[in-house]
């Protein structure tokens, strides 16, 4: 197993993407601190998981709070003695056109997606270096990072944020041996997006690869950018999206 002993946190884990991160890493033997706003979520999530070198923890959590990030990455570090592993995934869309965002939805969507990973990132990182643990971080930011949508200004410019927050994390925290990595997925089959999901969505989309991803896709780039196979992957975005960005 991959991550035999390891602990990885990873935010959002209540559904979609961050649950199947968290079963991914899971059996591979990673230990998982999972947080999520969702706790009926997470207790499902963890139900799922195969057991590991120390039990799975979950927390309920929101991210947007800076003092509660503080009180759970001291918690996780309390109760499994280290992290080895940060998988950034907690995210909130609030669809509102430039002229109708109010400064109240901006807040809120950046505390959520931008400095809650933010956060997690230099207090997860402040114990990686002085345990000397060669971490790994990695940052599910999304293609609305790179494209223009109607609706979607405020949430784009958190993952634009975010991917750029992961480059600077990689070039600070790379002389310690501490790899930071994000990945861009296109329109993938979560409760977010699935009642829009229609042949017409697809088509308007654009995609070389037919379909819709799934969300074992975004969690089998994270077992790999989280792996020894990665070792000189650092400071990347990985789009997947079945080549949207072509278009």
């Amino acid at each position: 197993m991959l991550f035999h002993k390891q602990v990885a946190i990873v935010t959002g884990a209540a559904r979609g993407i961050g649950q199947a991160i968290a079963q991914r890493l899971a059996e591979e033997g990673a230990s998982l601190a999972l947080c999520d706003l969702n706790r009926e979520g997470l207790q499902e999530t963890r139900a799922m998981l195969p057991p590991a070198a120390q039990p799975h923890r979950i927390y309920e959590l929101d991210v947007g709070d800076g003092a509660a990030v503080t009180r759970f990455v001291a918690d996780v570090l309390q109760s499994f003695g280290r992290v080895d592993i940060l998988v950034n995934n907690a995210g909130l869309l609030i669809r509102h056109d430039v002229l109708e965002v109010s400064g109240d939805e901006w807040d809120r969507v950046f505390a959520v997606n931008l400095k809650g990973p933010f956060l997690l990132i230099q207090h997860v990182a402040q114990h990686m270096v002085g345990a000397g643990i060669r971490g790994i971080i990695v940052n599910i930011a999304s293609t609305s990072a790179q494209y223009s949508q109607p609706g979607k200004a405020t949430y784009s410019a958190t993952k634009a944020g975010l991917v750029h927050l992961t480059r600077c994390a990689a070039v600070e925290l790379g002389p310690h041996g501490i790899r930071a990595n994000a990945i861009c997925p296109g329109p993938t089959l979560t409760p977010m997006i699935a009642d829009r999901v229609t042949s017409e969505y697809l088509k308007e989309k654009g995609a070389l690869l037919n379909g819709i991803g799934y969300p074992v896709d975004i969690a089998n780039a994270v077992v790999f950018l989280c792996s020894p196979d990665a070792r000189r992957v650092t400071g990347a975005n990985f789009n997947i999206d079945s080549g949207q960005q072509l278009y």
